[in-house]
């Protein structure tokens, strides 16, 4: 059992405000697109639209949704820590399994240089 001020507590908290707003984000994104397309009369203006949403936004949609399944991962590793008793002896099968890998952070700082 933790206390109700224990660290563990804030980081899920933070993990999950921030997995909120990158939710929001995309979802304000996604309506952004909706709206232009409803403001568009032919077929073709549609996929010229969702096409120019793409050259504005670029792979935006879909790193936020990377970003959003990392959070998942990150929040469900602080929420179930491994004891420190068993730290020297976890299975291999949980490193494999554990949702991180070093390309994972290799590609987030590749998009934050890109974005700053």
């Amino acid at each position: 059992r933790r206390k109700k001020d224990d660290v563990l507590f804030e980081a899920l908290g933070t993990v999950d405000e921030l997995c909120s707003i990158v939710g929001v984000v995309y979802a304000e994104l996604i309506a952004s697109q909706e709206q232009r397309q409803s403001n568009i009369l032919t077929e073709d203006s549609i996929k010229d639209d969702a096409n120019s949403i793409r050259s504005i936004y670029g792979d935006l949609l879909e790193q936020l949704l990377d970003v959003m399944s990392r959070l998942f991962d990150v929040g469900s590793h602080i929420a179930r820590p491994v004891p420190q008793n068993q730290q020297n002896n976890v299975p291999s099968g949980r490193e494999k399994t554990n949702g991180f890998h070093s390309h994972h952070t290799e590609l987030l700082e590749e998009w934050i240089d890109t974005m700053t």
